[in-house]
């Protein structure tokens, strides 16, 4: 979680540790200016802080990931437009639609012109598979960023993205699978030394809504961590979302330069 909530009506959501090195930057790196995160302010709203007090008050009281009780998504009105909020983790019992990697699916699956996603980590096999599927049907303008220190690990789905296989460690094949028609416009931001290429959990769908919070596309995230998944819609904001992730995108190191080492898959 990196929540703040402010005399029970202001909350802060961010993807942002509290931390001088991710607000910041790097002290020992002067051209440093901290990692790209996101933070959203919800003034004058107490349904949606009352929503984020009562997940406080569960930790509060020392209770922790799946120790919880079950809460259900919320959608609460937020300017002209809503909010539908979740707090991860689940219980591996809990009906998957309804866990917040299964309702970045959901919102995903919906998606009719474009997908705009820049993510810390992208491992999560259902997201992947349903951003795949959404390709299959014809959506071309699908652009994908993924934080340089996991973008090539082997749980990472920039190679199913990329229709691409690493040519070492063989049992790392099991988790690759390679869309049908895979995209170029999957890549890594460049950053300076001392700050990451992205540590948003962010995407923009069809320029409207927006997908945020702390919660990484994972697997650990959606069972294991204590997360907020919010999904503003709301085309104002999608727009300075939209101006954050062409920022990156426009350093962003792309497609098959992205993977030099990889190979097509059998």
């Amino acid at each position: 979680h990196k929540f703040l909530v402010v005399d029970g009506k202001t909350t802060i959501i961010s993807s942002a540790n509290f931390t001088t090195s991710d607000l910041h930057g790097d002290f020992n790196t002067l051209a440093s200016r901290g990692n790209p995160n996101n933070m959203m302010v919800i003034p004058n709203n107490p349904q949606v802080a009352q929503a984020f007090t009562d997940e406080f008050n569960y930790m509060w009281q020392g209770l922790f990931k799946s120790n919880k009780p079950y809460r259900q998504p919320l959608i609460i009105p937020v300017g002209k437009g809503n909010i539908t909020l979740n707090f991860s983790p689940a219980r591996r019992t809990d009906n998957t639609k309804m866990t917040s990697n299964g309702i970045i699916s959901h919102f995903i699956q919906k998606v009719k012109k474009s997908a705009h996603i820049a993510v810390f980590v992208f491992s999560d096999a259902e997201i992947n598979n349903t951003l795949a599927a959404v390709r299959d049907a014809g959506i071309e303008d699908i652009k994908l960023l993924i934080d340089p220190d996991f973008y090539r690990q082997s749980y990472s789905k920039a190679y199913n993205a990329l229709g691409l296989c690493p040519t070492r460690r063989k049992n790392a094949l099991n988790n690759i699978k390679p869309w049908h028609h895979p995209i170029t416009t999957v890549g890594f931001p460049k950053a300076i030394t001392g700050d990451r290429g992205v540590h948003s959990k962010m995407a923009i769908l069809d320029g409207r809504q927006v997908i945020t919070g702390s919660h990484n596309w994972s697997e650990a995230a959606n069972y294991s961590n204590d997360e907020t998944l919010a999904i503003i819609d709301l085309p104002t904001v999608a727009a300075h979302y939209e101006r954050e992730f062409n920022r990156l995108y426009a350093t962003a190191i792309l497609g098959k330069a992205s993977m030099p080492h990889a190979k097509a898959c059998d």
